[in-house]
């Protein structure tokens, strides 16, 4: 490897200092944007050692699989080397190391694989995607000072997968939490029609890195496994920490999904490593927010309204105990709907409640309201003037 090759490492490590403050990227980006600025640079590295003479590192090639991992003593002491977690980020399907690296060529990724092309458009590289065996395998197209074939930035395995820690398809809750302790739980993940149903997904990764594995499971039972390139993971909602219903460490998993609703529940695990119910709902969908400023967590419920309007349900802790309210029902209205959503809504106005009336002549108004202990008390009209 050339010395100026150590340049880019160090450039692309700088790059991804700066990167780590960027928020607002959603994980749901499969492609990550800052492989394809190393890819840039190293090519532009190679055009440029075509007149530039450098000291050449002692190399080892090691061959593994269908693939070639190119190291080099200088990078394995370097702070800025590219394979400090290579061991982590990682699946092994019958034997075959299938890593993260960008210094992992695979001429062949999938023997007998369905195979899909994609054109680079930058700063994208073209790349492809490679079904089977249970895998589906995203990669990019290499052709510089590496070799010529293709890098893994993208793994999703749903059976004879295992990571490095030894945790695989079909192992349980408990064996995941033996081997990942350092677990974070995501709620709000949305399942792909073509992928397992699954109702809980955690999330394993390490600060500062650009990577992490997602354990998808069933009913306790692990069976799917992502491996992703991707930003700092930055979950979707950070319930695990929330002071919900007035209990610490509050998780929620979903089940049944269908056009009408879904099966949502709400458990807690005790001092005894048990997992305790608090609460399970029938409903479109759920949120949670400290609606009144209590320092507790109320839990926002959109209900199923048979006649298709909009209906709110919520969840408090009223005096010590759990207080329901649905209140179409308390107030006899129409519709009701939280503004937490509503983009050009004044800040002032977010956490109110929009409840809406029809007029005897079938014209409809509508005013906002506080939730003050699942009691609703009337602000203003809903009209221009809430709005930014």
């Amino acid at each position: 490897m050339h010395a100026s090759n150590k340049n880019v490492r160090v450039q692309y490590c700088t790059t991804m200092k700066l990167l780590k403050n960027i928020r607002g990227v959603t994980l749901r980006k499969k492609i990550y944007v800052l492989s394809c600025l190393v890819l840039a640079m190293i090519s532009i590295v190679g055009c440029k050692e075509t007149h530039i003479q450098s000291e050449q590192a002692d190399v080892e090639v090691l061959e593994v699989g269908t693939t070639t991992e190119v190291t080099t003593k200088e990078s394995q002491e370097s702070e800025y080397s590219w394979n400090d977690d290579i061991n982590e980020y990682a699946i092994y399907v019958n034997d075959i190391y299938y890593p993260l690296d960008n210094h992992y060529i695979f001429e062949t990724v999938l023997e007998d694989a369905e195979v899909q092309e994609f054109s680079g458009e930058f700063p994208y590289p073209s790349g492809k995607i490679h079904f089977g065996n249970g895998l589906k395998i995203s990669t990019f197209n290499v052709n510089d000072e590496r070799g010529q074939g293709e890098t893994i930035y993208n793994i999703l395995a749903t059976k004879d997968a295992k990571t490095p820690r030894g945790v695989g398809i079909g192992d349980t809750l408990s064996d995941l939490q033996e081997s990942y302790s350092e677990l974070k739980y995501e709620a709000n993940w949305v399942r792909d029609e073509e992928n397992p149903m699954f109702n809980r997904v955690y999330i394993y990764t390490t600060e500062g890195s650009s990577k992490y594995i997602a354990f998808f499971l069933y009913e306790k039972e692990i069976v799917m496994i992502a491996v992703e390139e991707g930003f700092d993971y930055i979950p979707g909602i950070d319930i695990e920490n929330s002071n919900i219903l007035g209990i610490q460490g509050v998780l929620r998993e979903v089940d049944n999904i269908s056009s009408k609703g879904m099966n949502i529940h709400y458990f807690y695990t005790d001092s005894d490593g048990e997992e305790i119910t608090l609460i399970n709902i029938y409903a479109r969908s759920t949120y949670e927010v400290d609606i009144d400023d209590d320092g507790i967590i109320e839990l926002m419920v959109y209900l199923n309204n048979e006649e298709d309007w909009q209906s709110i349900g919520i969840y408090d802790v009223v005096n010590g105990e759990i207080s329901y309210i649905d209140v179409n029902k308390k107030m006899g209205c129409k519709w009701s709907r939280g503004e937490e959503n509503c983009a050009n809504i004044k800040p002032e106005y977010k956490k109110c409640i929009e409840i809406g009336f029809e007029r005897d002549d079938d014209t409809y108004r509508s005013g906002l309201y506080r939730v003050v202990d699942n009691e609703l008390f009337y602000i203003c009209p809903f009209s221009d003037d809430v709005l930014m």
